[in-house]
């Protein structure tokens, strides 16, 4: 696909619509006092990722939106309430998708997002393959740079994270002819099978 046929896929919508420039500065604004998890990077940096990732696989303009505010409810003084006013009960459906129940224990609330996913619309199932996608290509970068010290900054160990990403893979089959999900898959594939030393180079 020529970059001209990627930029019209993904300008589907009035240049006059400015629904994803005010999500992008909506979610700017929330989450403005936040890092990346263990790292010193604006988590801006995340959701303009998914944003990429969503206009790249040609995705609709809701869920583009959805993928930028993803994380709004959950992580932010952000409400259902604001995202509805803001930008529609269609973008709200999706983030709520997204959104987990952080007064669950981490297996508690893995195993919940799993089992939703598996009947969730295909709007939702394109948004969380795009986050998951993004989180994996920090997680590859992170271990190319301080190798399996990054496992310390999760709040689960390696194994119960690889039972993760490879479950959510299987709960968003019905997206698997996507570029993004045969992404996913591989970048899964490498960072829990291949052996990370920082001292040797990365790779080994």
């Amino acid at each position: 696909m020529s970059n001209k046929q990627k930029y019209d896929a993904g300008d589907r919508y009035s240049r006059q619509d400015l629904s994803i420039h005010n999500a992008i500065v909506f979610a700017a604004r929330k989450h403005a006092p936040q890092y990346r998890k263990g790292t010193d990077i604006p988590y801006i940096a995340h959701l303009m990722e998914v944003m990429q990732i969503l206009i790249e696989n040609n995705c609709e303009k809701n869920v583009i939106i959805a993928g930028i505010l993803h994380d709004t409810i959950e992580d932010t003084g952000a409400t259902p309430d604001e995202i509805r006013t803001l930008f529609g009960e269609n973008v709200l459906s999706i983030v709520q998708a997204e959104t987990e129940d952080k007064t669950k224990t981490w297996q508690e609330r893995k195993q919940a997002t799993i089992d939703h996913l598996l009947s969730a619309s295909k709007k939702a199932k394109l948004v969380c393959c795009a986050d998951k996608l993004s989180n994996m290509r920090s997680i590859y970068a992170d271990l190319e740079d301080i190798g399996e010290k990054v496992w310390e900054r999760f709040n689960a160990d390696k194994k119960s994270i690889q039972w993760y990403y490879e479950n959510i893979l299987k709960a968003i089959h019905e997206i698997s002819d996507s570029d993004m999900y045969k992404d996913l898959s591989e970048i899964i594939e490498d960072v829990f099978n291949l052996s990370w030393d920082c001292n040797t180079n990365g790779r080994n």
